[in-house]
């Protein structure tokens, strides 16, 4: 498959969009069994798992934010991304990174309208 073509603005974000449609990460985790909850807490094993299912990459990079609450902390899941080739597929992470999660502790999906935020 050839690289994708960028040369207006309008092509850039058309292929954006596109590429949002085919690697649905919502579906993804859905299938995976991860779902956004106030209450149900999930591991980066199950993220990568669900990944690796859902999308073919054994490596992606997750960001995550800590919140106290109720005197304990708790880790919050704000970003995923899956790296891509110049051709548009999935491809693994160069880096084995969570970055800002701790690997070691369960985060939370939050739901939209707990963010204040439709989808």
């Amino acid at each position: 498959q050839a690289v994708v073509s960028t040369q207006s603005t309008g092509d850039y974000f058309s292929h954006a969009l596109a590429l949002h449609d085919q690697l649905d990460m919502d579906a993804v985790l859905a299938a995976g069994g991860l779902v956004p909850s106030v209450t149900a807490t999930y591991h980066l094993e199950q993220m990568d798992a669900a990944l690796k299912a859902g999308f073919g990459v054994s490596q992606a990079t997750y960001w995550c934010r800590f919140v106290k609450e109720d005197g304990t902390s708790k880790q919050l899941l704000f970003q995923v991304s899956v790296c891509i080739t110049k051709e548009l597929v999935p491809r693994d992470c160069p880096v084995v990174a969570h970055l800002s999660c701790d690997a070691k502790k369960p985060f939370y999906i939050l739901p939209w309208d707990v963010l204040g935020m439709g989808p």
